[in-house]
């Protein structure tokens, strides 16, 4: 559990490093590519023992689990684009209340008064902890892509509380497999359409006008940005197996609500520390109540 947040606290890190100035559909598809890529080489690797084993995951799970995962990452990418950077965090956290709900509701895996409080606590807390500017309007796409984030990523958690469920461990390796095998043909697809769609705007348009950049200057630029590229791709696929493995041993009241605020609150602070940003006093009372959010659910699972 603690080495899950770690990595989602990073995940952000590395998103953010990632992401550079007018990128479009192009190059958004591309970074996906490669890091799926990479996540896809980490979960065959940590899985390399199960080969063996027989698969039993109906091949529709695992598409609509790679249509999940790939989905809430575009939608988090663009409301990033649109708006405000904490807010969007927020709204993406937030759906870890779908498969906390969806667990309780349909595995009857009990609740306390405790839990209500800490998930009421963690939501306070990211919303303590986002930064509000005032004046800044928020466009309609940006709470599409906002709630787009939110609902794609409880449907990540749905899914894998549904395998653990319903399906034997011994495939777990197999279904991210075929899961992440789908991500990367269909981010392949998308990223051919985007090119064709570049093409065909150069040949209406004319280019942009570049900053001049020297040679050594673009080749540490690239150099850089496929390094993080990587790391995060590396960190997708150490996530997505914890979680899935976590989403089994763990009831949903506890699993989610960890994982999401726990990495929220601590790329926080990490934030602080690597992109020198100055958190307000409201903000770091917003670490505070969501730590207390996390102990409290902690708490609830001895009366269940």
């Amino acid at each position: 559990m603690v080495l899950t947040v770690g990595l989602g606290a990073l995940k952000s890190i590395m998103t953010k490093l990632t992401k550079t100035k007018n990128t479009n559909l192009r190059d958004t598809t591309k970074i996906n590519l490669i890091s799926f890529s990479c996540a896809l080489v980490v979960i065959f690797l940590l899985g390399i023992q199960d080969l063996g084993s027989p698969f039993s995951v109906p091949i529709w799970l695992a598409l609509f689990y790679a249509v999940c995962t790939l989905a809430s990452q575009l939608c988090l990418m663009k409301a990033v684009e649109l708006g405000p950077v904490s807010i969007s965090s927020l709204f993406y956290s937030c759906g870890f209340i779908i498969p906390t709900i969806w667990g309780n509701v349909f595995y009857q895996e009990g609740i306390h008064a405790l839990h209500i409080v800490g998930i009421v606590l963690i939501v306070a807390s990211f919303i303590l902890s986002s930064q509000f500017k005032r004046g800044k309007r928020i466009s309609i796409g940006w709470v599409f892509a906002a709630l787009g984030g939110t609902l794609f990523s409880g449907l990540v958690g749905v899914i894998q509380k549904l395998f653990t469920n319903n399906y034997s461990a011994f495939s777990l390796n197999y279904f991210l497999y075929v899961a992440f095998a789908f991500i990367i043909a269909i981010n392949l697809l998308l990223f051919l359409v985007a090119q064709i769609i570049d093409r065909r705007k150069k040949t209406v348009q004319e280019p942009a006008p570049e900053e001049e950049i020297t040679e050594e200057g673009e080749k540490t630029k690239t150099g850089r940005l496929i390094l993080f590229t990587i790391f995060l791709g590396c960190i997708i696929g150490l996530v997505n197996k914890i979680n899935t493995y976590l989403s089994g041993v763990f009831p949903s009241i506890i699993v989610f609500p960890i994982i999401n605020g726990g990495a929220i609150l601590l790329s926080a602070v990490l934030s602080k520390f690597i992109f020198k940003e100055k958190l307000k006093a409201i903000q770091w009372v917003g670490i505070m109540v969501g730590i207390l959010g996390i102990v409290l659910l902690a708490l609830g699972q001895m009366y269940v």
